[in-house]
């Protein structure tokens, strides 16, 4: 009763349940048990920018939020990985490759190489992109969101053998993911 991080891992329960009330609920009681815990607040934070649903730009509280974390620690790889994340939203992708960047510098993992590289697409950079989807994988290489945004992006680039290759790696994990299914198909 007295550690947020159950409380935590709740909140992350409800939240892929769907319930971001119960969640935003979980998030709460752990700032409550600990107000000073960054991972409960930037999870306030992405609570808060949920609650949107699919069309999700940050808030100003959310903003708030992070800039608060980050001004008590500028190093904050969870500070840093929420701001490239808020940035992407808001579709400043230079601003969200700077932050990404220093988080991977840091600490590299395979959710920060694929928001790194899909900042890369937004800008037209495909060659960067795919280095860094390429990057995730090897961080992690049963990290599924880059094999899928690598599939795409080998699609886009003409390059079917490849895209249905990774689309097929991607429905051994998740064979029920439509948008990897129709770049399958038009791979073949």
């Amino acid at each position: 009763p007295d550690s947020a991080e159950p409380l935590l891992v709740l909140a992350d329960y409800h939240r892929r349940a769907g319930n971001v009330q119960m969640a935003l609920a979980d998030v709460d009681r752990a700032i409550a048990v600990e107000p000073k815990s960054e991972a409960a607040r930037l999870r306030r934070a992405e609570l808060i920018v949920d609650q949107q649903g699919e069309e999700a730009t940050p808030t100003e509280a959310s903003w708030e939020i992070v800039r608060e974390v980050l001004k008590e620690n500028p190093k904050s790889l969870l500070g840093l990985f929420t701001e490239g994340k808020f940035y992407l939203l808001d579709k400043k992708y230079a601003e969200a490759a700077t932050s990404l960047r220093r988080v991977i510098d840091e600490q590299p993992s395979a959710a920060a190489h694929v928001l790194l590289g899909t900042a890369y697409l937004a800008q037209k950079q495909n060659d960067l992109a795919r280095s860094e989807f390429l990057q995730a994988l090897q961080v992690d290489a049963q990290y599924t969101p880059a094999r899928s945004q690598l599939s795409a992006l080998y699609l886009g680039a003409g390059e079917d053998e490849n895209a249905a290759r990774e689309a097929k790696l991607v429905l051994d994990q998740s064979p029920k993911d439509l948008r990897i299914r129709l770049i399958l198909a038009e791979a073949l």
